[in-house]
């Protein structure tokens, strides 16, 4: 019979093997420890309301390299999770409305981003402050309050304002008017007219001094009709004097009662007339003041 013939193993081969299997099993162990922390991990991230780490956290445990129990619920959670998370796309333009690219943004005092591109930011719910910053221009600062589940929120931005000043001309000497009491087109109207009322009542008051003057005369002249007709009989008992005689009496005290009144009556708008006359205001020509390289003119009649 013939022997089989036994093949000797080194003892150096079967350590390798054994160290090999050893090193497999750690490693596998290690594994599933860090999937098993990423888990715990974003649902504390989750509850404290910062769901783009938890995102991270739950991607890591989701990975194939997992336990199956473990990354399927991380799949599943992952998901709805990206369902919440807002974010907001910026649309920049200039004062004209071209759109504008080479604009820096800072998110929360943190730089972001060095241009805008036309994609979302993704952040966490809650309020959160942009800078946005042009070149030449000043600064635009936002703030926004982002509420969870809002997806793509636009939000349009103007950086610079509209007709920007190109360099200064040498200004023109200004000319400013410098308003007085009592000066000015509108006062020089207002003093016409005052002094021509002043002329029309002057006129009158006048007028009815000289007819008050005229009314005296007839009644001194009725007066003496009366005293002619009458005689010694003035003053006597009603049937002593003649009819021309009453008659004469009776228009002169009528001719003297309107003398009187004429008399105080053009005297009182005489007097009324002058004063509206010397009190209108004169309308002298404002000055003016002319601001010029080197001094100030005035100009006008004083």
């Amino acid at each position: 019979m013939r022997r089989a013939k036994v093949r000797a193993v080194p003892f150096v081969g079967v350590m390798a093997l054994a160290m090999l299997a050893s090193t497999g099993g750690v490693a596998h162990a290690q594994d599933t420890d860090a999937c098993i922390a990423a888990n715990e991990k974003a649902v504390a991230l989750q509850k404290k309301g910062q769901l783009v780490q938890a995102r991270a956290a739950l991607s890591t445990c989701a990975a194939s390299s997992c336990p199956d129990a473990v990354s399927s619920s991380c799949r599943q959670r992952l998901v709805a999770l990206g369902e919440t998370i807002p974010s907001v796309v910026f649309f920049a333009a200039d004062a004209s409305g071209h759109d504008l690219v080479a604009v820096r943004v800072t998110v929360d005092g943190a730089p972001y981003a060095d241009h805008l591109d036309g994609r979302a930011i993704v952040l966490d719910p809650g309020e959160h402050e942009f800078r946005f910053e042009a070149a030449g221009q000043a600064p635009v600062v936002r703030r926004l309050v982002l509420h969870q589940g809002e997806k793509n929120r636009r939000e349009d931005v103007v950086i610079g304002l509209p007709g920007a000043p190109g360099p200064a001309a040498t200004p023109a000497p200004a000319i400013a008017r410098v308003a007085a009491p009592g000066s000015g087109q509108e006062t020089a109207t207002r003093g016409a007219v005052q002094r021509t009322t002043g002329l029309v009542v002057g006129g009158v008051g006048v007028a009815g001094v000289v007819a008050g003057g005229v009314f005296g005369a007839l009644s001194m002249s009725a007066h003496g009709s009366y005293e002619a007709s009458c005689g010694s009989s003035i003053g006597a008992p009603a049937g002593r004097c003649n009819a021309s005689g009453v008659t004469g009496e009776s228009d002169a005290a009528s001719k003297g009662t309107a003398s009187t009144i004429l008399f105080i009556g053009g005297g009182l708008a005489t007097a009324a007339g002058l004063v509206l006359y010397l009190t209108a205001p004169s309308g002298v020509a404002t000055p003016e003041v002319a601001v010029v390289p080197g001094g100030v003119v005035v100009a006008g009649r004083f």
